[in-house]
């Protein structure tokens, strides 16, 4: 058992104690819902603190926020692979932003306004493909079947990228060129998360 469920089970018993338990057949079936919501809340949370605190000290604040935004409202909608346990998911979710964060830092003097353009011009197109193929990719515990949801989940996608590639387009044209590359680097991490050979290699680190 990992700290973050460790603490979430142990949250979820004395909530367990203090709300009560009409709506599920036993009390661990009660302890059991009360464990994941507490392990998405404090997962979420020391998520954000560990985030917050490597890119103060690499000073790499605007490039992982806008990385780690553009990741997770993707995500949000499209879906990704998802790790076997938090301490796997914070770890490798931490790489790589901070990664992908550090890279942006360090080579953004080099990119011209064309090569932002081309970059752009990839993740679109890189979208469009997995956006047809993959998208959405659900977890076995969520399963995704119905034509009509899949669907629904495509075109949602689909309406982002349009609204992401308006906003990215009007930055590049302003020559604001941390944020476009840090929101690409963003998207390109969702959408590899999404991908076949994403999942084959999450896999095995998983693993």
């Amino acid at each position: 058992m990992s700290f973050i469920e460790l603490v979430s089970n142990n949250s979820a018993k004395w909530l367990a104690t203090k709300v009560p338990n009409d709506k599920y057949p036993t009390v661990e079936d009660q302890i059991e819902v009360f464990t994941y919501g507490f392990m998405v809340v404090w997962g979420a949370i020391l998520k954000i603190l560990l985030m917050v605190s490597l890119a103060s000290i690499f000073s790499i604040k605007i490039s992982a926020l806008i990385i780690t935004l553009t990741f997770s409202s993707l995500r949000i909608i499209a879906g990704g692979y998802h790790f076997g346990d938090y301490n796997k998911c914070i770890t490798f979710s931490t790489i790589q932003f901070i990664g992908s964060a550090l890279i942006v830092k360090y080579s953004i003097q080099y990119w011209s306004q064309v090569d932002v353009y081309s970059l752009l011009i990839f993740c679109i197109l890189t979208a469009l493909y997995v956006i047809y193929r993959y998208i959405p990719r659900d977890t076995p515990n969520k399963p995704i079947i119905e034509i009509l949801e899949i669907c629904k989940f495509k075109r949602w996608s689909s309406y982002y990228l349009f609204i992401w590639t308006v906003i990215m387009t009007i930055f590049t044209f302003f020559d604001l060129k941390i944020i476009v590359v840090s929101s690409c680097f963003g998207l390109l991490l969702e959408l590899f998360s999404c991908s076949k050979i994403g999942h084959f290699v999450y896999k095995q680190l998983d693993n």
